[in-house]
């Protein structure tokens, strides 16, 4: 008849198995012990667990009733954060703005393009308009302007 022997420290069902915490060789009881030992390391982690939860609904609980308080700093910044948003979207297209007129700093521009598009009516309202801050117009070359070269 043959004897069956535990497995020594190796593999076990894809597992490395070997002595957990000092608990002894990995044997007949060994393996025991290293079943007991895991199984209260899982009801110790699922203590945490449930300890982890009852915190978080403390804390939000604590929050939620500090929310109440804060509701008004919370709607002005919304505000402040909305507005700084528009303040730096393009007013030509809408998309986000790199940079502004030169002369007014109030309007926001995305790319020259989009600010010379924009010139004919932001001329109008802009502060620097008499004061030659112009974005210059492109003009076609026509065939006098060129010189032949020889």
């Amino acid at each position: 008849m043959a004897v069956a022997t535990a497995p020594s420290v190796g593999l076990v069902g894809g597992l490395e198995m070997s002595p957990v915490g000092g608990m002894g060789p990995v044997g007949g009881d060994g393996q025991k012990n290293t079943w007991l030992y895991l199984e209260e390391l899982a009801n110790t982690l699922m203590s945490n667990v449930q300890q982890l939860k009852a915190l978080i609904d403390q804390a939000k609980h604590t929050e939620g009733g500090q929310g109440a308080k804060s509701d008004d700093s919370d709607s002005k910044r919304s505000s402040d954060i909305t507005e700084l948003i528009i303040n730096q979207m393009c007013v030509n297209c809408g998309r986000v703005a790199m940079s502004e007129c030169t002369g007014c700093h109030k309007v926001n521009y995305c790319s020259t393009f989009c600010q010379r598009k924009d010139w004919k009516d932001h001329q109008h309202t802009c502060c620097q308009s008499g004061g030659g801050v112009s974005v210059q117009e492109e003009e076609p070359i026509t065939g006098l302007d060129m010189d032949k070269v020889k």
